[in-house]
């Protein structure tokens, strides 16, 4: 109940509060997400000066030094200054909500940038979550717009098919240039580089597909040696981003999977999509990063052991998964093993398919979804 009534004060709150013209807040989870990099960076070529609230501010990151030089202010989002920064914004950029997901007060426009297409897994009203309320939202597809209203209550002309802002951060990301930046993490002698982004099977509140403990990858320790052997044999090796409720093992357990999070990320000046862009194969399984990663036009495998028991469990949207995912879908190391033998081959039996899907999934391929965005709200 407490929470109920903090909820309806800062609801109450947001209607009343006079808003400061043109005061832009951009908010994401995690700090400084793709969509929100993007999206600050138009804002500053435009000639706007937007405030970060940030979720849980790391020490000594450069973000924040760079965009405080460039004219952006930085408030922690749950102290007096960050709320009433919130409160008193003309426009509001989020990922996720800043608070509880308010219905938009009128002289408060909020747009909802999202964590990605919401294609893969269930999201919002299908789950039981709240719902994303905005005053308009982006999509990449007719496809990913029909999602978006029908889990988050949306109209369709309240989803804007101008793409994903955070994809703009992957295709002008320099191919080379990331690769050699990324090659601090990798052993010296890498010619292949996989990249594995896995789904968090477990929160507070539910859990999705197999419990498998906080660990990060779903395949088991002795598994996964042997998937480092042979990455050894082949000169090759998988960088991991685990979800940072998950853990690694320990040190010293693999020569050729690399972890690395969003400290070291930050320490390198890079994001999560710029990493994307170094990366010869993607390994992932539930979540939406396949549909970006279709716009670079390179392999993907889907690692997937608890995909029945996910089904019953989170719901996907795109089903049979297996036919819409572009790629092969494994469900051990056997298989795993054979894919990653394909890629380090040359072999692409997919190709066809990924384009496919791109036409599909992306109205636009251009890099410009920040500026299409600022444009259709007027900026």
């Amino acid at each position: 109940m407490t929470g109920r009534r903090s909820g309806a004060a800062l609801t109450l709150l947001l209607r009343i509060t006079p808003k400061r013209r043109a005061k832009i807040v951009v908010h994401s989870v995690p700090d400084f997400e793709d969509g929100a990099l993007a999206v600050l960076d138009e804002l500053l070529n435009r000639g706007h000066r937007p405030l970060i609230l940030l979720e849980r501010p790391l020490p000594n990151d450069a973000n924040v030094s760079d965009l405080a030089e460039r004219g952006v202010t930085v408030a922690e989002k749950t102290s007096a200054g960050g709320r009433l920064h919130y409160l008193t914004a003309e426009i509001v950029f989020t990922t996720h909500g800043p608070f509880r997901m308010h219905p938009p007060a009128r002289n408060q426009r909020v747009v909802y940038l999202g964590h990605g297409e919401p294609l893969a897994k269930g999201a919002g009203y299908w789950i039981g979550d709240e719902a994303n309320r905005a005053t308009v939202a982006v999509a990449s597809s007719t496809i990913g717009r029909a999602f978006r209203c029908a889990q988050q209550g949306l109209r369709p002309e309240q989803v804007l098919l101008v793409g994903a802002p955070r994809n703009d951060r992957l295709l002008r990301s320099d191919r080379e240039r990331m690769r050699e930046t990324v090659a601090a993490w990798l052993p010296d002698d890498t010619t292949t580089l996989f990249l594995w982004l896995p789904t968090f099977r477990r929160s507070d509140f539910r859990l999705d597909g197999v419990d498998a403990g906080t660990a990060a990858l779903p395949l088991g320790l002795e598994n996964l040696q042997r998937v480092d052997s042979w990455l050894a044999a082949h000169r090759a090796a998988i960088l991991v981003k685990p979800h940072p409720l998950s853990r690694m093992y320990p040190a010293g357990a693999f020569e050729r999977i690399r972890a690395i999070d969003d400290a070291a990320l930050i320490s390198a000046g890079l994001s999560l999509n710029s990493v994307l862009a170094a990366a010869d194969c993607l390994i992932t399984d539930a979540s939406s990063v396949w549909v970006d990663f279709l716009l670079l036009g390179r392999p993907m495998i889907c690692c997937f052991p608890d995909l029945d028991e996910y089904r019953r469990s989170r719901v996907l949207n795109l089903e049979p998964y297996d036919q819409w995912f572009p790629g092969p879908l494994v469900t051990d190391a056997d298989g795993l093993l054979e894919e990653l033998a394909a890629v380090t081959g040359g072999a692409d039996p997919y190709e066809e398919r990924r384009e496919w899907l791109t036409r599909a999934l992306h109205v636009h391929r251009d890099g410009k979804a920040a500026p299409r965005l600022l444009d259709a709200l007027g900026l």
